[in-house]
């Protein structure tokens, strides 16, 4: 196996499926990072939003920490990262109306 993508490596005589890459690896851990979000009360396409970004953001700020070695910056942004991601999403219009309800 290769390490970047979920079908044989480049030495091997086996059949590919479909073409190697990145976002191959990546799509085994949306499965489950989206049943975490609908475990947190998310809706399936906010969850499914949701965990494409984490994934596309940690991928970010291991990239970051490789090139720079800057662990102490990079913890600082995971943490903020994983405050935003949790936060519930906005309401579609927070305004009250002039009776009192929220439009």
């Amino acid at each position: 196996m290769h390490a970047l993508h979920d079908g044989p490596g480049p030495s091997s005589s086996a059949p590919r499926s479909s073409p190697p890459g990145p976002g191959r690896s990546r799509n085994c851990w949306t499965g489950p990072v989206e049943e975490l979000f609908v475990r947190l009360g998310f809706d399936d396409a906010e969850a499914r939003r949701r965990a494409r970004l984490g994934l596309a953001a940690t991928g970010g700020l291991l990239l970051d920490l490789l090139i720079t070695g800057d662990r102490e910056t990079l913890d600082s942004a995971a943490e903020l990262f994983a405050r935003i991601i949790n936060a519930p999403p906005p309401m579609t219009n927070p305004v009250p109306a002039q009776d009192g309800r929220t439009n």
